[in-house]
């Protein structure tokens, strides 16, 4: 429950500067990710093949970054990176993917109001917090 709180807290916090400046601080994340890390291996919680899937997973998502002219920011990255270390890999893929949908729905209903065109760029951190909102939610019921 503390690392929900924990991730909760860390979202809110980074949604708020990515809403506001359009920009995610590497640096919190990557401080956040080392704490993690820490504490897992102080409390026997650490296993290293969980780090080499969670940094295979943010290398691709950066080489998508990178192929794609930041579609997904750089900074989306490392938040995804420091969820992998707060929580688990299982638990930052589903709530990766619970982000993307709210961002699919945010998306038509901006494109449909005529709020927005298809060239328009959004915020994805807080659509992270979003989805993280549903994911401590809806626990396991959406297994």
């Amino acid at each position: 429950m503390l690392l929900k709180v924990w991730s909760g807290i860390f979202l809110l916090g980074c949604a708020i500067v990515d809403v506001k400046t359009n920009k995610v601080y590497q640096n919190i994340c990557i401080i956040n990710y080392l704490i993690a890390l820490i504490a897992k291996v102080i409390f026997s919680k650490f296993y290293f093949q969980s780090l080499v899937i969670s940094l295979c997973m943010c290398a691709i998502l950066f080489l998508i970054a990178v192929l794609t002219k930041q579609a997904i920011g750089y900074g989306d990255v490392f938040v995804i990176l420091t969820l992998t270390g707060i929580l688990n890999v299982k638990s930052t893929v589903e709530i990766f993917f619970f982000a993307l949908l709210v961002c699919c729905v945010f998306s038509i209903v901006i494109l449909l109001t005529r709020k927005g065109s298809m060239k328009s760029t959004l915020p994805f951190v807080p659509f992270l917090l979003a989805g993280d909102f549903i994911w401590i939610v809806l626990g396991e019921f959406y297994v």
